[in-house]
């Protein structure tokens, strides 16, 4: 756009390289404060019974969360949960475990995802509610897959997963530290 410069998110491990596992043992999880924005009752709706997923993150509205544990407990969802608060160190350790993140938000509620570029700075790959960003975000990389609520079931069991180094690395060549800096640097 005329007058504007885009300056790209960066990675949040901008100056490292983190450690990356080859052997991933978390297939699908959620992470993040708990809002009702972020999508994750009516994600839990139609979650498949048979698929496990973990939910990590702290939840402030006590109604919304017995909502989300009365629907995991009604659907009998394979679902693990840990409503506390994630420390850097604690989501680190997380995202460095998983395969896929997903990002579940409510249809054009977030214009950038901080969830997004801080799962692919640690290699994991997403799946991400059809969105304006979502859209955008898959039609560049072949690790993030967007879902809608009548295909996710299809999404899950046909995905292909991305290896964390492959991921790490396209991360790293459309958002790493030479990217920013230039960017910063035609700005300045």
């Amino acid at each position: 756009m005329h007058g504007y410069s885009y300056i790209p998110h960066p990675l949040y491990n901008l100056f490292q390289s983190p450690q990356i596992e080859p052997y991933r043992s978390k297939e699908f999880v959620y992470f993040g404060h708990i809002n009702r924005y972020k999508g994750l009752v009516e994600l839990l709706t139609v979650w498949p019974a048979g698929i496990k997923i973990e939910i990590h993150g702290k939840c402030s509205d006590p109604k919304l969360l017995a909502e989300i544990i009365d629907i995991i407990s009604s659907r009998k969802l394979q679902v693990t949960t840990d409503f506390s608060f994630i420390s850097e160190e604690q989501l680190k350790e997380l995202l460095i475990q998983t395969k896929y993140i997903v990002l579940p938000h409510a249809a054009d509620s977030m214009i950038v995802s901080g969830a997004f570029y801080h799962s692919i700075s640690y290699g994991a790959n997403i799946l991400i509610k059809k969105s304006k960003f979502g859209n955008e975000v898959a039609s560049r990389h072949n690790f993030c897959t967007t879902f809608d609520y009548d295909n996710l079931a299809s999404v899950l069991t046909e995905q292909k997963y991305i290896p964390a180094n492959n991921v790490l690395n396209e991360a790293i060549n459309n958002y790493g530290f030479d990217v920013f800096k230039r960017s910063w640097l035609t700005l300045l």
